[in-house]
């Protein structure tokens, strides 16, 4: 999970910020259950907009409860529990941490490699535990991050071939699975399944670019595969090259958001799932975006909230 999907937390009112905090509080605690206490150090803002998408779609107004923090024990939390989003977001954030560590082993070499080895031995445990949850969720992963490796793969050895539109779908692709995977099985849910996977696919093209973005001078100096060098030739971009790249992300965060509308018909205002999710898409995502082409991103630390 890279963590780029989060709110402009200066737009949210007091309520919603706690609610989302409260979430992100749910999810850890939640990860422990679902695959294990050691997969809470990959928890992601991703993981809280997944929950979040799940449980607006499933007009789900779930309270908060007060805990003790897993991390911290002598400190309460406000925490949402009882939400099917929050348990999905959970199983799925280890997943895909899994997926993430066998991309670094590939990537990576010397300490970072070995790093990335120890980590995957754990991952595999957080893996299977929810599979066992969340039956077909890895196949379905597993085969689109195998296309886009290969099709990276091929784009580094042509790069006639590099297609930013190609590689961003099958990054898209993933994502619509996943976010759309809660009601895939549910003939009564088929729009929300739909809706879902035009939110993860438009949602997951941006996320694509973001870490292309994000990555461009560690990749040109490490020698990596990064889409926007190829096309460009280089990782200092110029300022109407920089414009292409800022519209292009915000037509993406555009198609999501006019996604997310269809189905909430107007009532994302009813619900803080709704409100924050708005906030994501309208606000978080053009600004993590002007960050990063202006160079001011800075990722957040573990429970910068």
């Amino acid at each position: 999970m890279f963590g780029y999907v989060r709110p402009s937390v200066g737009e949210l009112t007091v309520s919603d910020y706690e609610y989302y905090r409260a979430v992100y509080c749910g999810i850890c605690r939640s990860m422990g259950e679902e695959c294990g206490c050691t997969s809470r150090t990959c928890l992601s803002y991703d993981s809280v907009f997944l929950a979040l998408l799940v449980d607006c779609l499933c007009d789900s107004r779930a309270g908060t409860v007060n805990e003790r923090c897993p991390v911290n024990p002598l400190a309460g939390r406000k925490m949402v529990r009882n939400s099917a989003g929050v348990a999905y977001a959970s199983a799925a954030c280890g997943m895909l941490a899994a997926f993430g560590f066998r991309d670094d082993l590939s990537d990576e070499s010397g300490i970072r490699r070995l790093g990335a080895g120890v980590a995957l031995t754990a991952a595999k445990g957080w893996e299977k535990k929810a599979e066992e949850r969340y039956p077909g969720l890895k196949a379905g992963i597993s085969s689109a991050v195998r296309a886009l490796s290969d099709a990276e793969a091929g784009a580094k050895s042509d790069p006639g071939r590099i297609s930013l539109d190609t590689l961003a779908d099958i990054c898209g692709e993933t994502t619509a699975f996943v976010c759309s995977y809660p009601f895939s099985s549910d003939p009564e849910k088929k729009d929300e399944a739909a809706v879902a996977a035009a939110i993860g696919k438009h949602l997951g093209r941006w996320v694509y670019f973001a870490d292309a973005l994000d990555d461009m001078k560690k990749d040109e100096k490490l020698g990596r595969f990064n889409p926007f060098v190829g096309v460009y030739g280089k990782s200092g971009l110029s300022d109407e090259e920089k414009k292409t790249i800022l519209c292009l992300s915000g037509s993406e965060a555009a198609e999501t958001l006019d996604a997310f509308e269809l189905i909430s018909g107007g009532r994302e205002g009813s619900t803080p799932s709704g409100r924050i999710i708005r906030n994501i898409l309208s606000l978080g995502i053009p600004a993590v975006t002007s960050e990063i082409l202006d160079g001011t991103y800075r990722k957040p630390g573990k429970n910068k909230i």
